[in-house]
């Protein structure tokens, strides 16, 4: 299909998409890249970002080609700056979020405009669950690399004990062995980031109820680079990013 020709699901409109970012640049920016490509190959799509961060972004000569919405972290005046901690910025963020977020997806019903699928940045679960209160199709979208996903993973599980013990050889598959430097700094013997640790160990946690869309919808690809939506025959879990991975019941896989 070209850039622009207008993708439709089984009713004949347009699949209608709500992409969900957490308020950072390393994350923002992945996201938005790749809602420019669901664009171009004709999804309709939906940015969300945080109340501050719009009302504070710079003027810009190329705006989006889509729309922009918002939703609150709680912080809505001053941001993540303005929180009394890491974990207190999370904390409401998960609340305000999560009420706001379903305030967006009524209007959004209300208007004749029913959201299809929710994709999000996989720090924020809680997005996850707010999808599907809804019925809506959930895909979270890693926007760190696989390799570094796959180790937050094995951790998740306990597969890899934190802190990490100095020139122990790590083994996992599909990686070469690893040791303490390959490690990333949170799980690394002194953690310089404690607030940050648990957000990218748990974003695991309800991973398995993310999808992208069997026969029913549309499974979002990414091919060398390239955007394209397509038919998935078999559940998959996770859309990752820069090659463009996804985890696939469990197991990290480059598409």
């Amino acid at each position: 299909m070209a850039d622009g020709e207008g993708k439709t699901g089984n009713n004949g409109k347009k699949v209608n998409l709500l992409v969900v970012t957490y308020p950072a640049q390393g994350h923002i920016n992945p996201l938005l890249q790749f809602s420019k490509r669901l664009h171009h190959k004709g999804a309709a799509v939906t940015f969300v970002v945080t109340k501050f961060l719009f009302n504070n972004q710079p003027n810009s000569d190329h705006p989006p080609p889509f729309s922009v919405e918002t939703i609150s972290d709680g912080h809505d005046a001053g941001g993540f700056p303005s929180a009394v901690s890491i974990s207190d910025y999370h904390d409401r963020f998960k609340h305000d979020g999560s009420q706001t977020l379903r305030d967006l997806i009524r209007r959004k019903e209300d208007a004749g405009r029913r959201i299809d699928a929710v994709v999000y940045d996989g720090v924020m679960p809680w997005v996850s669950d707010v999808g599907k209160e809804f019925g809506l199709r959930t895909v979270a979208y890693f926007t760190q690399s696989c390799a570094v996903n796959n180790i937050y993973y094995h951790v998740y599980r306990g597969e890899i004990k934190v802190p990490v013990v100095a020139e122990e050889e790590i083994r996992i598959a599909g990686m070469p062995p690893l040791t303490t430097a390959d490690m990333p700094s949170f799980i690394q013997v002194v953690n310089p980031y404690p607030g940050f640790s648990d957000v990218v160990i748990n974003q695991f946690g309800n991973v398995e109820e993310a999808d992208c869309y069997g026969k029913a919808g549309w499974l979002i690809e990414m091919n060398g680079g390239s955007a394209s939506i397509g038919i998935a025959m078999e559940k998959l879990v996770v859309i990752g990013s820069y090659a463009w991975k996804l985890i696939y019941k469990g197991k990290i896989c480059v598409i």
